[in-house]
């Protein structure tokens, strides 16, 4: 069973799926994972994660449009149980015209009971009740 954390972004992400399913202009998906040893292949030790994301936009005009994202992963449930990852991910983007767009976009991602490896690099920590986090801007 997938725990959700409550946080002001799981309400936030929900909220935006509200209200998005709500409207014409919007879309809001989701998908829900579970794997064993995909990252074990060459031990002997057996291993499974899961987790889920939800994403959603909403075209507030013809030319803006605003998107998030929420990840939530237990990457190691039998070898690393204490092991969270999580991911958001909120910007506007804007349509320049129909070839061009921009997009202004805040990341953040945060791991907790150990370390991971992610598209940036490794987060996390080992020191007990310690978490690693990585935020960052970009256009």
């Amino acid at each position: 069973m997938v725990k959700m954390k409550r946080s002001w972004v799981g309400a936030f992400v929900l909220a935006l799926a509200v209200f998005a399913a709500s409207a014409a202009s919007s879309q809001v998906t989701s998908e829900w994972f579970e794997t064993k040893n995909w990252n074990t292949i060459a031990l002997a030790a057996t291993d499974k994660a899961d987790g889920f994301s939800v994403w959603g936009s909403f075209a507030a005009s013809g030319s803006i449009t605003l998107f998030a994202r929420y990840d939530q992963a237990d990457p190691s449930k039998d070898l690393r149980p204490a092991l969270e990852d999580n991911y958001y991910n909120a910007g506007l983007q804007y349509r320049v015209n129909k070839s061009l767009a921009a997009a202004v976009v805040y990341k953040h991602e945060e791991a907790k009971g150990g370390i991971t490896s992610t598209q940036n690099g490794t987060i996390g920590s080992n020191v007990a009740g310690a978490k690693g986090k990585l935020d960052e801007a970009g256009v």
